[in-house]
Order: C-alpha cells, then structure tokens, then sequence
C-alpha cells in the first residue's frame, strides 16, 4: 500500500488535517517507536492492527514482515500477537511466503 494511501487511512482513522502528512514525513523514524511507547491500551490495540494490515494488504504473510512486526512490538511494548491483531479469518485467507 503506498504511503499516501496508508495516510489518508490513518487520517480518517484519527482526524489528521491534510497538513499532517508533511509534519509526519518530516519526523525521524528512530523517534516513532519512542513515541509508541506513550500510547495507552487501546491506541497499542489499534496501532498493532494497523500494523497487521499492512502485512496482510497484499493477500500475502511475509515472514519478514512479520519478524518487524515483532521487533517492533516487543520494542515499544505492545504485548499483541501479529496473529492476535490480525485474527484467525483475516489470516486463513492469505498465503504465506
């Protein structure tokens, strides 16, 4: 999924104005994880579906994607599965590379 696209569905997800995109496409990406481990139950929750969408978007589980998935997650704190996050329906659906 292009980035663009992936924004206008976390603008809608979360009221971002237009101009958000340039302020986040600014923001060093070393930063965001620090910035992860801020959010609370709920925001985890949703931003680890957002993750897991973006693996499974193609129809296919990348076990690359899924170890970032993981890395990620364990660095910032969220204690979701990928396969938690994406649910068994969303995952039979898909093949595995």
């Amino acid at each position: 999924m292009p980035v663009k696209l992936f924004f206008n569905k976390l603008k809608e997800k979360f009221e971002l104005q237009d101009d958000d995109y340039e302020w986040i496409k600014s923001k060093n990406s070393l930063i965001t994880p620090s910035q992860i481990k801020l959010l609370n139950d709920e925001q985890e929750a949703d931003f680890a579906g957002l993750m897991s969408d973006m693996i499974i978007v193609d129809e296919d589980i990348n076990a690359n994607e899924v170890a970032i998935y993981d890395v990620v997650a364990e660095f910032c704190g969220i204690t979701i599965s990928f396969e938690e996050a994406t649910g068994n329906e969303h995952i039979a659906g898909c093949t595995k590379s």
